[in-house]
């Protein structure tokens, strides 16, 4: 069973001291780092990669993710659903996975692909 734990790597409390995405690959103690600098490509890179190429039995978020989040104000949360379309208000009834954009520009799925396009700046 392949198990994967996501986290971020910054100094906590504070968001601007961003890092990277790092995803740990628990069953050979492997890890990689998304580390454009940019929270919201890494990220999106990550989900991407961990859909794509690991396809994990189980994965489970680091309670870091949801300090980075909470430690301030710069991003929001957006839902990828079946439609295809990202959702700003979060519906436990229907899954999703989880993005973020920046707080101030809510984005469609395609302006979020398109911003997030790989620009081989990570270790990926």
């Amino acid at each position: 069973m392949k198990k994967i734990i996501v986290r971020i790597i910054y100094t906590e409390g504070d968001q601007s001291t961003y890092k990277c995405v790092e995803l740990n690959i628990v069953n050979d103690s492997s890890k990689m780092a998304f580390n454009t600098g940019d929270f919201v490509k890494d990220w999106f890179q990550c989900m991407k990669y961990i859909t794509m190429e690991e396809e994990p039995d189980y994965m489970m978020l680091s309670s870091v993710v949801d300090h980075f989040i909470t430690d301030g104000d710069k991003y929001i949360s957006a839902y990828l659903k079946s439609d295809h379309e990202l959702h700003y208000e979060y519906d436990f009834k229907e899954p999703g996975m989880e993005f973020f954009v920046p707080k101030d520009k809510e984005m469609t799925w395609v302006e979020l692909k398109e911003y997030s396009k790989d620009d081989n700046n990570s270790n990926v």
